[in-house]
């Protein structure tokens, strides 16, 4: 089955597919709503008078009362006042986060999201603070300015942080950028990434191989792309997409991760239907939040011998690396 097909069947009955390519033999996992759930069994039957056989297994019979659980475990969790990382923050102690730990380790790190006034121990004057910007790092104990990811929609800011340790005099870093949440209902997704960048932080001094990891590269840490999305899933858990208010009908919501320039609209694995969770848009980057990453993204293109990539962290326990760009001929 085809990817065009299998998302025509979704839409049609309502499913909400987890898995994002349907091979034979192999598995799929999806939610049915109560009121969906007699044509899926429909569904079901006519496969397999078909002659092909489908082992099926109920995970949740109510997810509605294991979301509830969870909510209500992490409420706990932060009640208690533990670890940053014993629950699933939140857009605005996500942006916390971030401040804290650029603090914590001003060294080495800046936050990324909008430029402010630099301290008075660091560069003078607009040249100084253009060469910060092209990540020339020559010295520890640079300014550590602040640097314009972007906003979405509903105008929030697509915060992350920078890290990147000594380098030789003049050396330009080949660039990683390391971006979560671009679907919004994959809390993990963010916290993973967070994770990310207070280990490279905090074991920076003890372990040799972070050192030389953090050294070595200029690493852009973006937590929370679809900042809108996110904040919508503390009421409603499991949407997807951001909050696009779509032309011509009731439906809301692009789905980013679908909304890259490359190949944009294919029919396998995304959908032309805005009220598909798969929606891709009315073109490739026409969403603020995709535009903004990639164009982040872009301004690390810096010599034609340095080749960047950028890694997206997702639902299924998977570190998706995205087309990478080089300039390299060989």
């Amino acid at each position: 089955m085809d990817g065009a097909r299998q998302h025509e069947i979704a839409n049609a009955l309502n499913l909400d597919l987890w898995t994002s390519t349907i091979k034979v033999p192999g598995r799929i996992d999806m939610r049915v709503t109560p009121h969906d759930k007699k044509n899926f069994e429909s569904l079901v039957r006519n496969i397999e008078l078909r002659g092909t056989r489908l082992n099926w297994e109920l995970l949740h019979e109510d997810l509605g009362e294991a979301i509830e659980q969870e909510r209500t475990a992490n409420e706990a969790a932060q009640a208690a006042a533990g670890g940053f990382f014993d629950s699933y923050a939140n857009y605005t102690q996500m942006m916390e986060f971030l401040t804290q730990l650029q603090a914590t380790y001003p060294s080495f790190t800046y936050v990324a999201n909008q430029w402010q006034q630099c301290p008075r121990d660091g560069w003078r004057g607009l040249t100084d603070a253009l060469s910060a910007l092209s990540l020339s790092f020559s010295r520890v104990g640079m300014c550590r300015s602040i640097v314009n990811v972007g906003t979405t929609i509903e105008g929030r800011a697509i915060n992350g942080i920078v890290i990147s340790g000594n380098a030789s005099p003049n050396a330009t870093k080949p660039a990683i950028v390391i971006n979560g949440c671009q679907h919004a209902r994959e809390w993990i997704s963010p916290m993973t990434v967070a994770y990310i960048a207070q280990a490279l932080c905090t074991n920076y001094t003890t372990d040799p191989n972070v050192k030389q990891i953090v050294d070595s590269f200029e690493i852009t840490v973006i937590p929370i792309v679809n900042a809108d999305g996110y904040v919508y899933t503390q009421t409603e858990r499991l949407w997807r997409k951001n909050r696009r208010i779509n032309a011509n009908s009731s439906c809301i919501g692009v789905d980013l991760n679908r909304n890259w320039d490359y190949e944009w609209g294919l029919p396998s694995g995304s959908s032309p239907l805005p009220c598909s969770d798969t929606y891709h848009g009315t073109a490739g980057f026409s969403e603020p939040e995709e535009t903004s990453v990639a164009k982040y993204i872009s301004s690390k293109v810096q010599s034609i011998t340095n080749t960047h990539t950028s890694l997206t962290l997702s639902l299924s326990l998977s570190v998706v690396i995205q087309w990478r760009v080089t300039r390299r001929l060989d």
